[in-house]
């Protein structure tokens, strides 16, 4: 524990532009920047701002390839651990709400040792988020019922869901999947390359 501390405290008076989070309701963050890409000397990263409310819970982040989506998305996730810990968060302001769990479902390739494709990976993770071990088939039900990891007190960041299939295959696991998510009443940052989702 005390070297945890000595760390915080080496971390926030070595670096510029930390604060201590408040605990509120909702995700507010002004400037916030990526934990580790901080630590990388380069005047070429952006700070960026995140919101999200009970009534604003679900924020979809679209864009191009190389556009940053996904230091974006795992931005929020590790300065929402950090703040849980009560740690300094590099930001000129931000608040979190008290967070059970955190799921995360970012690109990830296939592997080959254990037999599972790039598309195998993603519908396992997030079957887990949503609680369905087997089969993705019967979400909707596990769903209404209850049966389910994700809660309302719960954070998910979930990166280019579908890339591992055909695009129109994949814009139709990436929909269901976000209209399952957002039903359950998390936080959720959907980062995606389908324009088609930023409308929904």
């Amino acid at each position: 524990m005390l070297d945890m501390i000595t760390s915080f405290g080496k971390l926030v008076t070595s670096q510029e532009s930390y604060v201590r989070p408040e605990i509120t309701e909702c995700i507010a963050i002004k400037s916030g920047r990526h934990p580790i890409r901080d630590k990388v000397p380069s005047n070429k990263f952006v700070p960026n701002d995140y919101y999200a409310t009970q009534q604003s819970r679900f924020q979809v982040i679209t864009g191009c390839n190389m556009s940053g989506k996904s230091t974006y998305i795992r931005g929020i996730a590790l300065m929402s651990v950090m703040a849980q810990v009560g740690c300094f968060v590099p930001a000129s302001y931000a608040s979190f709400p008290i967070i059970h769990q955190l799921f995360a479902r970012v690109s990830m390739d296939d592997s080959i040792e254990a037999n599972v494709s790039t598309f195998a990976s993603e519908m396992r993770e997030t079957a887990f988020i949503l609680r369905c071990f087997e089969f993705f088939l019967v979400s909707r039900v596990l769903l209404i019922s209850g049966y389910r990891n994700i809660d309302e007190k719960s954070l998910a960041i979930i990166d280019e869901l579908g890339r591992g299939t055909s695009t129109r295959d994949g814009l139709a696991i990436a929909l269901s999947i976000a209209e399952a998510l957002s039903q359950t009443r998390a936080v959720i940052w959907f980062a995606t390359h389908f324009k088609e989702l930023g409308m929904w």
